[in-house]
């Protein structure tokens, strides 16, 4: 791919998350070939434009039409949704029993089986789905 300026890099950032629904700056970075840095500054003058959302670690489409991926819906307002489970936590007794919901910030309550939580301190998540 050819070197874009600034301007037409982010017309086609804004096309990609469009198609996409999120990326990371990661994969942004490579598909333009271009540093994360230059990224990051394209990511921060298009937020501050209001044509995309900035998530942890990439970018979201502005898309108020359809409901965007679980992926992508984790990455907005990542340190939020974290506070927000947390403080859920601190709610449930030890070896307690929930009920979860769906949705990206309820599953923020849900310690992901790499990364053992003290937090979680051993509650049984239960769904609607089997």
């Amino acid at each position: 791919m050819a070197r874009l300026n600034a301007q037409n890099r982010q017309e086609q950032i804004i096309e990609l998350l469009n198609n996409n629904g999120s990326m990371k700056a990661t994969e942004l970075a490579d598909y333009f070939s271009v540093s994360r840095e230059t990224i990051r500054r394209d990511l921060n003058t298009l937020s501050e434009n209001g044509s995309i959302k900035k998530g942890f670690g990439g970018a979201i489409a502005v898309n108020d039409f359809t409901t965007l991926p679980i992926d992508s819906r984790l990455l907005d307002e990542h340190d939020a949704k974290k506070r927000i489970a947390r403080k859920a936590l601190s709610f449930i007794p030890e070896h307690g029993f929930i009920y979860l919901d769906t949705g990206s910030t309820t599953l923020s309550l849900v310690p992901h089986p790499d990364k053992p939580s003290d937090e979680a301190h051993g509650f049984v998540p239960r769904t609607a789905t089997p």
